[in-house]
């Protein structure tokens, strides 16, 4: 049985989608099934990159930098990442069993 890769990317710019696809492309090569799921611009990099693959949309974390300071961003933002993080875990368990996914690889998604 091939292994069906579920592969989760954090939309935080482009850094994780773009080193994404040296990793896509060696699972695909050796003969894994890959199903990428994101949001925002690293969902439609990673569909642009890979159009074949099953692709879904994630909730969003919608985190945004007000401060400089790290403590201050994180304690604006720890409801709407949490909230995301719950909805995520949902999101997920659907997928696994819609997609028969046999193994879950997250690039910094925290569901």
């Amino acid at each position: 049985m091939r292994k069906r890769i579920l592969y989760t990317v954090l939309d935080w710019g482009l850094g994780h989608a773009t080193r994404s696809i040296p990793v896509i492309r060696a699972w695909l090569a050796s003969g894994c099934e890959v199903v990428i799921a994101s949001d925002s611009m690293a969902l439609e990099f990673l569909k642009s990159e890979f159009p074949h693959l099953p692709a879904y949309k994630l909730s969003s974390y919608n985190v945004q930098y007000t401060s400089d300071r790290l403590w201050i961003n994180v304690a604006r933002n720890w409801r709407k990442v949490f909230s995301a993080i719950r909805k995520e875990h949902e999101d997920i368990e659907n997928l696994i069993l819609k997609e028969r996914i046999t193994a879950i690889v997250s690039d910094n998604r925290y569901g």
